[in-house]
């Protein structure tokens, strides 16, 4: 009987423990029903590969909302996909705010970031009584997608260039140009020497008609005292002439003169 008691009592305390469990799981469920969530729309035709149900939709990277539902549409122009969130109420969603899809880490899931251009604007508000519709912009991921062909297009471009450039026939003429770039330093190496030596020969020539213009100056100095000392003897010389010339009238009119002394005849009354 004391066995059968001790069961009893423990599946009691079992029973007891399970219902208490359900009761906190149900009471915190309906804590957490509280939240009031806002519902938009999200239309893109990006390809939404990896966005699940209940993939976080976050704001500057705060979760603030999950994905309720994903579906085809028809736009204006072709075929995308709209999106249903659940947002939270408190959250601020503006006429501004965009929504992207982004990679969560490595493993191939999305998400959706919302994000604002502006820092104030007007709450986004649903018209006719309709879910509002967020804006979208194209991740980055569907920008290099789109831009992949042009990019491979490129690369082989590139690759091809580089093969032109490096053939056989664009090396042996590059190493040509080595070669003659070699000889070309080597006579410009000789050529600059010829100068050196051109301008020191040039330097020695400059001394030396520096010395022969003092040589120069000094003849010239020697000529023009020359020129003065021939000057005075000429004027000498004139002044012996002139003397000459009057002692030879003299004679010629008194020759006597020569052996007596003469005198300077007087002038006459009148002269």
């Amino acid at each position: 009987m004391e066995n059968r008691a001790n069961y009893f009592g423990v599946g009691i305390f079992i029973f007891g423990v399970f219902f208490l469990s359900l009761f906190a799981i149900i009471w915190l469920s309906d804590l957490g029903g509280k939240e009031k969530f806002n519902l938009y729309q999200i239309y893109t035709k990006e390809s939404i590969s990896g966005l699940s149900l209940k993939a976080p939709v976050r704001l500057l990277g705060v979760e603030v909302g999950s994905v309720e539902q994903t579906s085809i549409a028809k736009l204006e122009d072709g075929i995308g996909v709209k999106i249903l969130v659940k947002i939270k109420e408190s959250t601020p969603i503006n006429q501004s705010t965009y929504a992207t899809l982004q990679l969560q880490g490595i493993t191939g899931l999305k998400y959706i970031e919302l994000k604002s251009d502006e820092q104030s604007s007007e709450p986004l508000i649903a018209l006719n009584n309709e879910i509002p519709i967020i804006k979208t912009k194209e991740s980055f991921l569907a920008s290099i997608d789109k831009k992949g062909d042009k990019i491979f297009d490129l690369v082989d471009e590139v690759n091809l260039k580089i093969k032109t450039l490096l053939s056989d026939e664009n090396m042996n003429n590059f190493s040509l140009l080595l070669k003659h770039s070699a000889h070309a330093m080597s006579d410009v190496s000789l050529a600059s020497k010829k100068v050196s030596t051109m301008a020191d020969s040039v330097d020695i020539a400059a001394k030396d008609f520096s010395k022969l213009s003092e040589s120069s100056l000094a003849i010239t100095d020697q000529l023009q005292d020359f020129s003065a000392s021939l000057n005075g003897t000429l004027a000498t010389l004139q002044d012996v002439l002139i003397q000459l010339v009057f002692i030879s009238k003299n004679l010629e009119q008194s020759p006597s003169d020569l052996i007596f002394k003469s005198t300077s005849p007087k002038q006459a009354p009148g002269e």
